[in-house]
C-alpha cells in the first residue's frame, strides 16, 4: 500500500504531464491560427495585386492552416477529456487512499489518548488542590477564632465574609470546558459518570 505522500507525488506527476501535453497542443493551435491570419492577409494582397500565383499559394496556405488548426484542436480536446488512469487503476488508488486515511486516523486517535489522560490527571490534581486550599483556610480560621461578626466602636454589628478560595480560572475548569465528558474522554477512558453524584444531590435537596 502506498503512502498518501507517494500517491500525491504520483498524481502531481500525472497532472504535470497531462497539462504539458495540453499546453503543447494549445500552442500548436495558436500557431495554426497565426498562419491562417497570415494566409488571409497574403491572399487579400494577391487579389489586390491580381497575382494569381501568390493567390493560389495563399489559398493553399489557408487550407493547410485550417486543417492544422482543426487537427490540433481535436487532439487538444481529446487530451483534455482523456482519463489519466484506467478504471482498474482508478479503483485501486481510491481504495488505497481510503484505507491509508483510515489507518492514519486510527493511529492519530490513539496518539491523543495519553495526552488526554495526562490532562485529566492535572484536572484531578487541580480539584484536590482547591479542596485542600479551602480546608486549610477553614482550619486557619478555626484556630484563630476568626469571626465574620465584628462590633464597631458605636456598637453596630458588621458581618464580613471570611476569606475563601475562589479562583477565577482553574486547570479543572479548562479541562471541563474543552474535554470534559466528551468523545475524547470516552476514548481515553477518562469519562466521569456524574449520575451517582447527581442522584445524591437530588436526594439532599428533598
Amino acid at each position: 500500500m502506498k503512502s498518501l505522500e507517494e500517491i500525491e507525488t504520483l498524481l502531481n506527476e500525472k497532472n504535470v504531464a497531462q497539462q504539458a501535453k495540453i499546453k503543447d497542443l494549445a500552442d500548436k493551435v495558436t500557431k495554426a491560427e497565426n498562419k491562417l491570419e497570415q494566409g488571409k492577409s497574403a491572399m487579400a494582397k494577391a487579389e489586390d495585386d491580381a497575382d494569381l500565383d501568390n493567390y493560389k499559394k495563399a489559398k493553399d496556405a489557408i487550407w493547410s492552416a485550417k486543417a492544422e488548426k482543426e487537427m490540433y484542436s481535436k487532439l487538444k480536446k481529446k487530451a483534455e477529456d482523456k482519463k489519466v488512469f484506467s478504471e482498474a487503476e482508478y479503483n485501486e488508488i481510491t481504495k488505497n487512499i481510503l484505507a491509508k486515511a483510515e489507518e492514519i486516523n486510527e493511529s492519530q486517535i490513539k496518539e491523543m489518548i495519553e495526552p488526554v489522560k495526562a490532562l485529566k490527571d492535572i484536572a484531578d490534581a487541580s480539584t484536590k488542590m482547591q479542596v485542600k486550599g479551602q480546608e486549610l483556610l477553614e482550619q486557619l480560621q478555626s484556630l484563630n477564632k476568626a469571626d465574620p461578626l465584628t462590633i464597631t466602636p458605636e456598637g453596630n454589628k458588621v458581618y464580613t465574609s471570611l476569606p475563601s478560595l475562589r479562583l477565577p480560572s482553574t486547570a479543572k475548569g479548562y479541562y471541563n470546558a474543552t474535554i470534559g465528558n466528551g468523545a475524547l474522554a470516552k476514548i481515553a477512558e477518562t469519562y466521569e459518570d456524574n449520575s451517582p453524584r447527581l442522584a445524591k444531590r437530588l436526594e439532599n435537596n428533598k
